[in-house]
Order: structure tokens, then C-alpha cells, then sequence
């Protein structure tokens, strides 16, 4: 008599877990949906929101040097534009002389500036760092003052790079 009840009791608990870890996983996978990853959403929704979480944001251009296998350091050069009233679209690239260095996020947003396009594109971590790299040894052969024009909105929290947003110069 108590082997029926125990086998009774086995399928009404192996049923109930199904029930229940199923419906749990729907509902948590219908939390992840996540925005299409565009500039506009990078620059704007993105960007306020990281603001609110207590982002601070730098300007300047970046050196990226890896740390170790898994970590990425940002070297950043604060610069401002600063524009000639007496010109039209008139400006230069001021050096602050205020040198930072931050840890790339592994989770890092970015936009980036493909000057051959002339188009500015959304990328995430290892798309950007290739992109970055490629770009300064092209440019470097180039112009070896060319990395000065490549400027970033650096958004920080908790001493992460967790978003850049290029700025492409009139």
C-alpha cells in the first residue's frame, strides 16, 4: 500500500516542477528582449540611461593596450574642439593635457567612425577593438597625426568604459 502512494506522490512532484520551470522560463526569456542596437539608440536611449545609473562622460581620443588575456585598458587623451568665431566651420583639436586610463567593459557599446564611408556604425567589444587597431596602424602609415581627429564621447561607471560614441569633426 505506501509503494503506490509514494510512486503517487513521485509523478504529482515530477509534474508540478515541469509546470512551474517551464512557465518561470518564459517569462524570464521574454525579459531579455533586448533594442535593436542602432546609433540612434546607442547615442540617445543608451546613453541617458547610463547617465542615470551615474556614468561620467570624458572627450578625447583613445589608445587601447591589452592588460592580460581578458583585459583591455583605455588610454584616454581629454581634448576639446575649440571653434574660430572669425571662420566659418573653422575649429581645432585642443589638447587638455589630462591623460587617463580605464578598463574596456567586456559588455562595451560603441560607435565608430568608418572614414572611408564616411559613416559612423554601432559595434560591441571585439568588433571595436579590431576596428581600432586596424585603424591606427592605417593611419599612423598615413598621417601620423591622424589619430588626433578620431574623438570619443567616453561614457564611464565604476571605472569601465562602457560606452563610446564617436565624434566625426566638421
Amino acid at each position: 500500500m505506501k509503494k503506490p502512494k509514494l510512486i503517487f506522490v513521485i509523478i504529482c512532484i515530477v509534474v508540478s516542477m515541469s509546470v512551474f520551470t517551464t512557465g518561470c522560463i518564459e517569462e524570464y526569456m521574454a525579459t531579455l528582449d533586448e533594442p535593436e542596437i542602432t546609433v540612434e539608440y546607442l547615442t540617445g536611449d543608451y546613453a541617458r540611461q547610463l547617465l542615470r545609473d551615474g556614468a561620467y562622460v570624458l572627450f578625447g581620443t583613445i589608445d587601447l593596450r591589452r592588460a592580460s588575456e581578458d583585459e583591455i585598458i583605455v588610454t584616454i587623451r581629454e581634448k576639446e574642439v575649440v571653434t574660430d568665431p572669425d571662420f566659418i566651420n573653422a575649429f581645432y583639436v585642443a589638447d587638455k593635457n589630462l591623460e587617463w586610463e580605464y578598463l574596456l567593459s567586456q559588455g562595451v557599446r560603441a560607435t565608430f567612425h568608418l572614414r572611408d564611408e564616411n559613416n559612423i556604425v554601432p559595434m560591441e567589444h571585439d568588433e571595436f577593438i579590431d576596428a581600432v587597431w586596424v585603424d591606427f596602424f592605417e593611419t599612423i602609415a598615413e598621417d601620423p597625426n591622424g589619430q588626433e581627429y578620431r574623438v570619443y564621447y567616453i561614457y564611464i561607471i565604476d571605472g569601465y568604459v562602457e560606452l563610446l560614441i564617436a565624434r566625426a569633426l566638421p
